[in-house]
């Protein structure tokens, strides 16, 4: 299976991240499980994440399916420090929004649109703000800072 770039450079990024939350994930995992969160680009469960034990072979542990609508998946953010994942993405209308999801109890914590656009996002090292730029295609000469507790435009 040939993967995209993108979906390869998500795996790396979040391949480290949580490997401290492992006990926090349930009691399918065993020791110190090093734990993989995978956004799906598939057109049928697009937006959602598998999340893989990477110790144990990579072995699927769950699918997490997060909000309905997802178009594209434009870019992945986590802390390790908060346990919370940020997922900008546009939807199927083409409207740029980011989700945040608490990696501890795989609930949504806030789902928002992001004006004009959305692209790959980062997260400050202390996980409270999230820097969110505009879609290459769009013609905004800013970058949106978000809160990240809240989604807020800072």
């Amino acid at each position: 299976m040939r993967m995209k770039p993108k979906f390869v450079t998500l795996l790396f990024i979040l391949s480290g991240l949580f490997a401290s939350t492992a006990e926090a994930a349930g009691p399918q995992l065993e020791g110190n499980s090093a734990l993989l969160y995978a956004v799906s680009e598939s057109a049928n469960v697009r937006g959602s994440i598998s999340v893989y034990d990477i110790a144990a072979e990579h072995r699927l542990i769950k699918t997490i399916h997060t909000v309905p609508g997802v178009g594209d998946v434009r870019g992945v953010a986590a802390s390790a420090v908060t346990g919370k994942l940020y997922v900008a993405y546009m939807d199927v209308s083409g409207a740029g929004m980011v989700y945040c999801l608490n990696i501890y109890n795989d609930t949504i914590l806030w789902n928002r649109p992001i004006s004009p656009g959305v692209d790959r996002l980062a997260i400050n090292s202390d996980g409270q703000l999230l820097y969110v730029p505009s879609w290459e295609g769009g013609s905004a000469d800013y970058i949106n800072v978000l809160d990240a507790d809240t989604g807020e435009v800072v």
